[in-house]
């Protein structure tokens, strides 16, 4: 995977923190889009979970692919940059990807 030119909201979100309301308002217009195509694809994975459980999974598995991301990006060492990018993707797995009975 090439770290360095993919997912451009790793590196937004550093500068959206600094920009003015007019900007981090549209900002989070995409971000809560984000959030709802996450719902939705979560719920086919729990279909009993509440809107506000869905909700939780979706922001905390969005962060956890972005931090992942942002620190595999922001080590030298390449093998420590893979080494993330396989603990990061192995948490999300085991913890938003139900398994068949």
């Amino acid at each position: 995977m090439d770290v360095e030119s993919s997912c451009v909201f790793t590196s937004l979100s550093t500068d959206m923190q600094r920009s003015d309301a007019r900007a981090r308002g549209q900002y989070q217009v995409y971000i809560d889009r984000i959030y709802q195509l996450f719902v939705e694809a979560l719920r086919e994975h729990f279909p009993e979970a509440s809107s506000q459980e869905l909700q939780a999974k979706a922001i905390n598995l969005y962060s956890g692919l972005v931090g992942t991301l942002t620190m595999a990006r922001t080590v030298k060492d390449p093998a420590l940059a893979r080494e993330t990018l396989a603990v990061g993707r192995s948490f999300l797995i085991q913890n938003f990807v139900t398994r068949a009975e």
